[in-house]
């Protein structure tokens, strides 16, 4: 039977908001029978992991990740998110992903991503975990990063004489205890997108928490929902905040509905066809590329004919990965074709200069940088170029030797 590895990725306080979905995936992983550890050690091991916030390995912090490694993304994908950075995509075009947002889905798809299944937010008990207070002291309370937008609904609140309390970088029971503590609970988008927060309303239903939520553009998750908490617009906000508080009994009885709701997406349900479809055999052979997206995008400028846009890409992705081979050959051709025959040269014949480099370690470069010659020497045949052709056949000529 398959053993699993259900990892977080450290940064500096934020991977912590991920601890219960972390958590909940082990725990019903273990309900199924399987051997299932939490942890943040990535070793390569006979594990199957499952990973949560690769987001956190931006430059230049990329690390490779471990055999058959699933990324379970959390982010919100769309073409302007800070998340969606090369650094990121890096990994979304290298691995198998799990995404909780059909959105999410569709968005990668249209990237050219196609390694992804869809691990929507479910219910285990182990999210049931805020206690019950009956000293409800805190009218509002919003937690997350703050932004102007979401400032100012806090700000107006505060104006109406609503005790509000904002935290930020709090989690865990310190958080659970404002939590209680709380008749509403506040879930403002910080971006434009207007993406539900599932991943975090999610914990706050499981609790019986009575929720306000910021409408969103994800229709099907908010009609799932409709009644379990209360969507409005945002500028409606601070006059429903008014209004349901003077609502003791309706806030119960919404709270109640949304946990019930919630309890009905079980998680065992949604991750039991997802197991089933991991392969039992655990590839050793896979090869993390760093820098992945970047290189990919210079290579189609540089089969676009974009020579100056692909000798940019390239020498910006050397500053990640000085030593590949690969990059190099090509950002050499790229001055090439751009008619800088004196730096293709001396990019092509550093190589053979280096003096690190063994007799074994040297043939394999000049078989590499030979092989990629004489594929651009055969696309250019039948070019009118005879200078390229010909200055492309000495150096195959001088790396033969």
């Amino acid at each position: 039977m398959k053993k699993f590895a259900i990892a977080l990725i450290k940064s500096k306080l934020h991977h912590k908001c991920l601890l219960e979905t972390q958590e909940a995936i082990h725990h019903t992983l273990q309900d199924m029978g399987f051997d299932s550890v939490l942890t943040d050690n990535l070793e390569r091991c006979d594990r199957q992991y499952i990973i949560l916030g690769v987001n956190n390995l931006l430059y230049p912090n990329q690390i490779e990740l471990p055999p058959n490694s699933i990324i379970y993304n959390l982010e919100q994908i769309y073409p302007q998110s800070p998340w969606i950075q090369s650094g990121y995509l890096d990994y979304l075009y290298q691995y198998p992903i799990w995404d909780y947002s059909l959105s999410n889905i569709a968005q990668l798809r249209k990237w050219g991503i196609n390694k992804v299944q869809h691990l929507p937010i479910g219910y285990h008990p182990c999210l049931t975990n805020i206690p019950k207070n009956d000293n409800q002291d805190i009218d509002v309370l919003f937690y997350g990063s703050i932004n102007e937008r979401r400032q100012k609904i806090i700000h107006s609140l505060e104006a109406k004489g609503i005790k509000v309390k904002a935290l930020f970088g709090v989690y865990g029971e310190e958080r659970n205890s404002y939590i209680s503590r709380s008749k509403i609970v506040l879930n403002m988008h910080f971006y434009e997108a207007q993406v539900f927060e599932i991943v975090r309303v999610s914990h706050l239903l499981a609790n019986q928490i009575f929720v306000i939520s910021e409408k969103s553009s994800n229709s099907e998750e908010e009609n799932y929902f409709q009644g379990g908490l209360v969507f409005c617009p945002y500028e409606n906000l601070v006059s429903t905040c008014l209004d349901y508080l003077s609502k003791d009994k309706d806030r119960k009885i919404i709270a109640k509905n949304g946990y019930h709701l919630f309890k009905s997406r079980s998680l065992k349900d949604y991750l039991n066809p997802l197991i089933n479809s991991i392969s039992q055999n655990i590839n050793n052979n896979h090869k993390f590329i760093k820098d992945f997206y970047r290189k990919n995008q210079a290579k189609n400028a540089f089969d676009q004919g974009n020579y100056q846009g692909a000798i940019a890409l390239y020498e910006q992705s050397l500053q990640i990965d000085p030593d590949c081979l690969e990059t190099n050959i090509y950002l050499a051709l790229a001055f090439l074709y751009n008619g800088d025959d004196l730096t293709a040269e001396l990019i092509l014949y550093s190589f053979i200069d280096d003096k690190e480099q063994n007799e074994y370690e040297l043939h394999l470069v000049k078989e590499k940088i030979i092989k990629i010659l004489r594929q651009e020497l055969n696309k250019n045949l039948q070019s009118n170029n005879q200078k390229l052709v010909d200055n492309i056949k000495v150096y195959i000529k001088n790396f033969l030797s």
